[in-house]
């Protein structure tokens, strides 16, 4: 029987939230400005902190953002390890997809930040990347439609098929904060109808 686990003392609670609130302003300002706007000074203005002390919880500006990354990597994973593992592979293809975009809007500033570190050589996806956290979900699953005989991957593998789901509703997520953040339009039933033909359109054919 598993025990409960032990009440955080207040002074761990307080460790806690600092450390959460040093990892929200760095979002805030790699968001408003991209990483040149990151500094441990600016992050320490932003929480009305002292920037010596912000080194009692991080040892470096890359250390936070790795750590903000880390974070937004395992929500996104969260939010598609959610989605009903009893569907059928080919249509949990399409939940994935959708779990994805709603990740990105509900955590806009985690995955903007995801975008800049990266692009920015900040931070790197483990090696090989097909054993890392939500590109492990879409492999595995694009990997079940093809056993099941629902999608069929001829004359590429089963990572260039999880490649093209990744960019397919990477691309719309994006559009939706950038581009199109204004437009007054509900994408929500657009979304779902382009990644219900785009799995359509690998179904195999007999």
């Amino acid at each position: 029987m598993n025990q409960a686990a032990t009440p955080l003392t207040p002074r761990e609670r307080r460790h806690q939230r600092t450390r959460q609130a040093i990892l929200d302003a760095a979002l805030e300002l790699i968001n408003q400005g991209g990483m040149k706007e990151l500094s441990m000074r600016k992050i320490a203005e932003r929480i009305d902190y002292s920037p010596a002390g912000l080194y009692e919880y991080f040892g470096s500006k890359e250390e936070i953002i790795a750590a903000a990354c880390a974070q937004a990597e395992q929500r996104l994973e969260a939010y598609m390890k959610a989605v009903d593992p009893s569907l059928p592979p080919a249509q949990r293809l399409v939940e994935l997809g959708m779990a994805y975009i709603r990740f990105a809007q509900n955590y806009s500033e985690q995955f903007i930040a995801l975008q800049f570190s990266q692009a920015s050589g900040q931070t790197e996806l483990p090696a090989p990347v097909e054993t890392h956290g939500s590109f492990k979900v879409l492999l595995e699953t694009v990997q079940e439609a093809m056993n099941a005989g629902e999608i069929s991957a001829e004359p590429y593998d089963v990572f260039t098929v999880a490649y093209t789901c990744w960019a397919f509703v990477h691309g719309m997520a994006l559009l939706r904060l950038t581009t199109l953040k204004d437009v007054e339009v509900d994408f929500e039933p657009v979304n779902r109808w382009a990644l219900e033909k785009y799995i359509e359109g690998l179904r195999t054919t007999s």
